[in-house]
Protein backbone atom coordinates (compact mmCIF):
# COMPACT_ATOMS: atom_id res chain seq x y z
CA UNK A 1 0.00 0.00 0.00
CA UNK A 2 1.56 3.98 -1.20
CA UNK A 3 1.40 6.41 0.60
CA UNK A 4 -1.12 8.43 -1.47
CA UNK A 5 -3.80 5.87 -0.49
CA UNK A 6 -4.04 6.84 2.80
CA UNK A 7 -4.31 10.82 1.94
CA UNK A 8 -7.50 12.77 0.56
CA UNK A 9 -9.62 10.43 3.11
CA UNK A 10 -12.05 13.57 4.19
CA UNK A 11 -12.34 12.28 7.40
CA UNK A 12 -13.85 8.61 6.47
CA UNK A 13 -13.25 5.96 8.68
CA UNK A 14 -10.31 3.44 6.95
CA UNK A 15 -7.05 4.03 5.99
CA UNK A 16 -7.69 2.67 2.23
CA UNK A 17 -10.02 3.83 -0.59
CA UNK A 18 -12.49 1.70 -1.38
CA UNK A 19 -11.96 -0.77 -4.54
CA UNK A 20 -10.70 -4.11 -4.94
CA UNK A 21 -11.01 -7.67 -6.50
CA UNK A 22 -11.86 -11.51 -5.62
CA UNK A 23 -10.40 -14.32 -7.52
CA UNK A 24 -12.74 -17.30 -7.49
CA UNK A 25 -11.04 -21.06 -8.55
CA UNK A 26 -12.13 -24.31 -8.19
CA UNK A 27 -11.33 -26.38 -4.92
CA UNK A 28 -8.89 -28.73 -7.25
CA UNK A 29 -7.34 -25.89 -8.12
CA UNK A 30 -6.67 -23.86 -4.98
CA UNK A 31 -4.72 -26.55 -3.50
CA UNK A 32 -1.94 -25.64 -6.56
CA UNK A 33 -1.59 -21.89 -4.53
CA UNK A 34 2.15 -21.38 -4.07
CA UNK A 35 1.85 -17.57 -2.95
CA UNK A 36 -0.38 -14.20 -3.09
CA UNK A 37 0.47 -10.97 -3.00
CA UNK A 38 -1.75 -7.97 -3.10
CA UNK A 39 -1.04 -4.54 -3.97
CA UNK A 40 -3.13 -1.22 -3.49
CA UNK A 41 -6.10 -1.36 -1.90
CA UNK A 42 -6.32 -5.18 -3.42
CA UNK A 43 -6.93 -3.46 -6.91
CA UNK A 44 -3.84 -5.80 -8.12
CA UNK A 45 -3.26 -9.44 -7.32
CA UNK A 46 -0.48 -12.00 -8.06
CA UNK A 47 -1.18 -15.39 -7.89
CA UNK A 48 1.19 -18.27 -8.26
CA UNK A 49 0.18 -21.86 -8.81
CA UNK A 50 2.57 -24.90 -9.46
CA UNK A 51 0.77 -27.28 -11.30
CA UNK A 52 2.26 -30.90 -12.64
CA UNK A 53 5.79 -29.23 -12.04
CA UNK A 54 5.03 -25.77 -14.17
CA UNK A 55 4.61 -22.59 -12.44
CA UNK A 56 1.58 -20.52 -13.93
CA UNK A 57 1.06 -16.87 -12.90
CA UNK A 58 -2.09 -14.89 -12.22
CA UNK A 59 -2.60 -11.34 -12.60
CA UNK A 60 -5.55 -9.95 -11.35
CA UNK A 61 -6.18 -5.89 -11.38
CA UNK A 62 -9.24 -3.41 -11.34
CA UNK A 63 -8.06 -0.27 -12.98
CA UNK A 64 -9.11 3.33 -11.99
CA UNK A 65 -12.25 4.00 -13.67
CA UNK A 66 -11.48 7.86 -16.03
CA UNK A 67 -8.22 7.43 -14.30
CA UNK A 68 -6.98 10.95 -15.74
CA UNK A 69 -10.14 13.01 -14.49
CA UNK A 70 -8.76 13.64 -11.03
CA UNK A 71 -5.16 13.97 -9.38
CA UNK A 72 -5.57 11.46 -7.38
CA UNK A 73 -7.03 9.00 -9.66
CA UNK A 74 -4.00 9.88 -11.82
CA UNK A 75 -2.13 8.74 -8.52
CA UNK A 76 -3.35 5.42 -7.85
CA UNK A 77 -3.48 4.60 -11.10
CA UNK A 78 0.54 5.07 -11.66
CA UNK A 79 0.82 3.29 -8.75
CA UNK A 80 -1.05 -0.17 -10.07
CA UNK A 81 0.26 1.02 -13.55
CA UNK A 82 4.38 1.24 -12.49
CA UNK A 83 3.77 -2.51 -9.91
CA UNK A 84 2.19 -4.31 -12.53
CA UNK A 85 5.22 -3.48 -15.08
CA UNK A 86 7.48 -4.13 -12.38
CA UNK A 87 5.74 -7.74 -11.87
CA UNK A 88 5.95 -8.36 -15.34
CA UNK A 89 9.50 -7.65 -16.10
CA UNK A 90 10.48 -10.07 -12.99
CA UNK A 91 7.94 -12.79 -14.70
CA UNK A 92 9.85 -12.32 -18.20
CA UNK A 93 9.35 -15.33 -20.19
CA UNK A 94 7.33 -17.78 -17.66
CA UNK A 95 3.57 -18.38 -18.17
CA UNK A 96 1.38 -15.41 -17.12
CA UNK A 97 -1.91 -14.72 -17.44
CA UNK A 98 -3.16 -11.71 -17.07
CA UNK A 99 -7.03 -10.94 -16.02
CA UNK A 100 -9.48 -8.16 -15.14
CA UNK A 101 -11.07 -4.63 -15.61
CA UNK A 102 -8.69 -2.41 -17.50
CA UNK A 103 -11.23 0.61 -17.58
CA UNK A 104 -9.73 1.62 -20.54
CA UNK A 105 -10.15 0.68 -24.21
CA UNK A 106 -7.55 -0.41 -26.41
CA UNK A 107 -9.14 -0.14 -29.95
CA UNK A 108 -12.15 2.50 -31.11
CA UNK A 109 -14.41 -0.39 -31.77
CA UNK A 110 -14.17 -1.23 -28.13
CA UNK A 111 -16.34 1.53 -27.51
CA UNK A 112 -19.78 2.11 -28.62
CA UNK A 113 -18.77 5.82 -29.25
CA UNK A 114 -19.07 6.45 -33.08
CA UNK A 115 -15.59 4.93 -33.19
CA UNK A 116 -13.90 7.55 -30.47
CA UNK A 117 -12.04 6.65 -27.51
CA UNK A 118 -11.96 8.81 -24.19
CA UNK A 119 -9.03 10.61 -23.41
CA UNK A 120 -8.27 8.40 -20.64
CA UNK A 121 -8.38 4.86 -23.34
CA UNK A 122 -5.56 7.40 -24.80
CA UNK A 123 -3.65 8.03 -21.71
CA UNK A 124 0.28 6.25 -21.61
CA UNK A 125 -1.41 5.34 -17.79
CA UNK A 126 -3.82 3.02 -19.79
CA UNK A 127 -3.15 -0.38 -18.38
CA UNK A 128 -3.87 -1.89 -21.42
CA UNK A 129 -0.54 -0.36 -23.03
CA UNK A 130 1.42 -2.58 -19.62
CA UNK A 131 0.03 -5.27 -21.55
CA UNK A 132 0.63 -4.36 -24.78
CA UNK A 133 4.35 -3.46 -24.60
CA UNK A 134 5.06 -6.16 -22.41
CA UNK A 135 3.99 -8.26 -25.75
CA UNK A 136 0.77 -9.53 -23.86
CA UNK A 137 -1.95 -11.27 -26.32
CA UNK A 138 -5.80 -10.06 -26.57
CA UNK A 139 -7.09 -13.40 -26.36
CA UNK A 140 -10.47 -12.64 -27.08
CA UNK A 141 -9.50 -10.27 -29.67
CA UNK A 142 -7.58 -13.20 -31.34
CA UNK A 143 -10.42 -15.35 -31.41
CA UNK A 144 -12.84 -12.40 -32.42
CA UNK A 145 -11.12 -9.84 -34.22
CA UNK A 146 -14.01 -7.96 -35.55
CA UNK A 147 -16.93 -8.60 -33.11
CA UNK A 148 -17.46 -5.84 -30.57
CA UNK A 149 -18.89 -7.88 -27.48
CA UNK A 150 -19.19 -5.31 -24.73
CA UNK A 151 -18.35 -6.28 -21.28
CA UNK A 152 -19.32 -3.11 -19.71
CA UNK A 153 -23.15 -3.07 -19.95
CA UNK A 154 -25.12 -0.59 -17.68
CA UNK A 155 -28.43 -1.03 -17.62
CA UNK A 156 -28.30 -3.31 -19.88
CA UNK A 157 -26.98 -2.11 -23.03
CA UNK A 158 -22.97 -2.74 -23.93
CA UNK A 159 -21.08 0.75 -23.96
CA UNK A 160 -17.13 -0.76 -24.28
CA UNK A 161 -15.13 -3.72 -23.87
CA UNK A 162 -12.83 -2.99 -20.67
CA UNK A 163 -12.83 -6.39 -19.44
CA UNK A 164 -10.53 -8.64 -20.97
CA UNK A 165 -8.01 -11.95 -20.13
CA UNK A 166 -4.46 -11.39 -21.52
CA UNK A 167 -2.14 -14.00 -21.91
CA UNK A 168 2.05 -13.62 -21.91
CA UNK A 169 3.64 -14.91 -25.32
CA UNK A 170 4.79 -18.05 -24.52
CA UNK A 171 0.95 -19.19 -23.38
CA UNK A 172 -0.44 -21.75 -25.80
CA UNK A 173 -3.41 -19.95 -27.42
CA UNK A 174 -6.62 -19.46 -26.56
CA UNK A 175 -8.61 -22.21 -27.80
CA UNK A 176 -11.90 -20.50 -26.79
CA UNK A 177 -13.45 -17.32 -25.31
CA UNK A 178 -16.79 -15.97 -25.29
CA UNK A 179 -18.47 -13.04 -23.68
CA UNK A 180 -21.50 -13.39 -21.37
CA UNK A 181 -24.69 -12.11 -22.81
CA UNK A 182 -26.43 -11.13 -19.32
CA UNK A 183 -24.61 -9.92 -16.05
CA UNK A 184 -26.20 -11.68 -13.58
CA UNK A 185 -25.10 -13.64 -11.24
CA UNK A 186 -21.70 -12.35 -11.27
CA UNK A 187 -21.89 -8.62 -11.46
CA UNK A 188 -24.87 -5.71 -11.77
CA UNK A 189 -22.98 -4.36 -15.20
CA UNK A 190 -20.14 -6.56 -16.35
CA UNK A 191 -20.01 -9.37 -18.72
CA UNK A 192 -18.10 -12.45 -17.85
CA UNK A 193 -15.42 -13.19 -19.89
CA UNK A 194 -14.18 -16.60 -20.24
CA UNK A 195 -10.98 -18.16 -21.92
CA UNK A 196 -9.75 -21.70 -22.26
CA UNK A 197 -5.84 -22.77 -22.31
CA UNK A 198 -4.46 -26.16 -23.60
CA UNK A 199 -1.46 -25.93 -20.98
CA UNK A 200 -1.06 -29.55 -21.14
CA UNK A 201 -1.02 -29.56 -17.62
CA UNK A 202 -2.48 -32.30 -15.11
CA UNK A 203 -3.64 -31.95 -11.03
CA UNK A 204 -1.87 -33.85 -9.08
CA UNK A 205 -3.94 -37.15 -8.44
CA UNK A 206 -5.45 -35.82 -5.34
CA UNK A 207 -6.72 -32.73 -6.36
CA UNK A 208 -8.22 -34.18 -9.78
CA UNK A 209 -11.84 -34.97 -8.08
CA UNK A 210 -13.80 -31.78 -8.17
CA UNK A 211 -11.41 -30.24 -11.38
Amino acid sequence: VTEMEYINLKGREGRVQAGGIVLLMSPALRLCVRSTQHFHSGRLLHVELLIDGRVVHILAFYGVSACTKTLQKERLQRDIQSTLQRILRSLAGQRVICMGDLNSAARPEDRDNHGERYSYDRSNLALWRSLQEGGFIDSHKETHPVSQHMTFRPAGRGVSRIDAIWASANMPAANRTAVSKNTAPLSSDHATVCATFGLGLRLDKKTAEGQ
